[in-house]
């Protein structure tokens, strides 16, 4: 079980405790994936190297982001720093993504998951795949990662991951596997009493049926979740929000990186198009 994973549990576990309610309820949303952590073992100078690291990228150094990245990487397997590691290989997935190489990223995570075997790469992964357009590697990311999951009796996580599973599988224009996807996942939020997302399954098993031309069926699961938004007396849990988790200064995230700034004008043609063409017609 990775650090990310038992933070998460923990921080699950106390919040329970604080409102009397057993874990994985239908009242506790989690999303460990998000979760960005400091690392337990102290590590003063590869904590320092990161922080470096994570300023480059923050200013678009991507090239000495990379370098110092590599750095840390190679440190920490020396001295079997397993934290820092998948930190590294994190930071360096995150870089070759917004610098346009997402195979790249889908390089690094895979390596960090073959070391960690933590589910929560697999689902970063998939995304990555998805981008490529690797839409049969991207399901098997999500697959893996949801057995994980399920083994590791981490409900939220589970059913958020049969979803991007089903949708995928409906992408693909295998409607069956992707209903039934659906339904398991519908039967968990109905268990749980978690009105939204039920709905919203629901509503997504309704577009599958019109695409295969069962409109018959698709009409009734709309008219379903009209009346249940409907119903005053429908019993839906509360949810708890989770707070934001603090984000760490050595663990670059997907939306650390600002986007290239637009070039500035050419200042060979400093003159308005219009007027150029003028100028060219006499």
């Amino acid at each position: 079980m990775t650090l990310r994973f038992v933070w998460v549990f923990t921080a699950t576990l106390i919040l329970c405790i604080a409102t009397n309610i057993k874990p994985n309820s239908h009242s506790i949303t989690f999303n460990s994936a998000q979760a960005q952590t400091e690392p337990i073992t102290a590590n003063p100078e590869a904590d320092r190297l990161l922080q470096i690291g994570v300023e480059q990228a923050k200013r678009r150094e991507l090239q000495e982001a990379v370098d110092m990245f590599r750095r840390v990487l190679a440190l920490s397997q020396y001295n079997r720093d397993r934290e820092r590691q998948e930190i590294a290989l994190n930071n360096l997935a995150v870089v070759y993504r917004t610098s346009g190489q997402p195979d790249r990223s889908v390089q690094f995570y895979q390596q960090a998951f073959d070391i960690f075997r933590n589910p929560d790469i697999l689902v970063r992964m998939a995304e990555y795949q998805l981008q490529l357009q690797q839409r049969l590697k991207a399901l098997e990311s999500y697959q893996k990662a949801f057995a994980i999951y399920r083994q590791s009796n981490n409900s939220d996580r589970e059913t958020e991951t049969l979803l991007s599973i089903a949708d995928l599988y409906v992408q693909l224009g295998d409607f069956s596997p992707g209903l039934q996807a659906y339904r398991e996942a519908l039967a968990t939020y109905r268990r749980k009493q978690n009105c939204q997302n039920e709905d919203a399954t629901l509503q997504r098993m309704g577009q599958v049926y019109e695409r295969i031309g069962q409109n018959n069926l698709a009409r009734q699961l709309y008219q379903q979740v009209a009346r249940q938004q409907a119903d005053r007396n429908r019993q839906c849990a509360m949810r708890v929000r989770r707070q934001s988790l603090p984000v760490s200064p050595i663990i670059l995230g997907d939306d650390d990186i600002s986007p290239p700034s637009p070039p500035p004008p050419s200042e060979q043609n400093p003159l308005p198009a219009p007027i150029l063409e003028e100028i060219g017609k006499r």
